[in-house]
């Protein structure tokens, strides 16, 4: 006869319980990713100097004024950009680094 590890036993149990059930028997869900806060915060240097880069080849593909716009609505909470800023600075990104 095989002994269970204890820790192995309070897996079964705790996945055993109603609330496990609750937990395991729904659909899948996704999660969000707070990319406008952070475009706001903790990435706002960031996105700043890609867009004040004049250097930046990334201008031959976008319009500047359409981004510094976008930047400064986003910035202000008059509207969320925070897609079309998260591509920009990924394209930046992309072309600073040798695309």
């Amino acid at each position: 006869m095989h002994r269970v590890p204890a820790g192995l036993l309070l897996c079964a149990v705790i996945a055993a319980s109603p609330a496990a059930a609750a937990l395991l028997d729904r659909p899948k869900q996704g999660f969000a990713v707070p990319l406008g806060r952070w475009l706001r915060n903790e990435l706002a240097p960031l996105v700043e100097r890609a867009i004040t880069d004049d250097a930046s080849a990334t201008w031959r593909f976008f319009d500047r004024s359409e981004a510094e716009r976008r930047l400064r609505e986003h910035r202000e909470g008059a509207a969320q950009h925070e897609k079309a800023l998260w591509r920009l600075l990924v394209f930046h990104a992309w072309a600073e680094g040798g695309g």
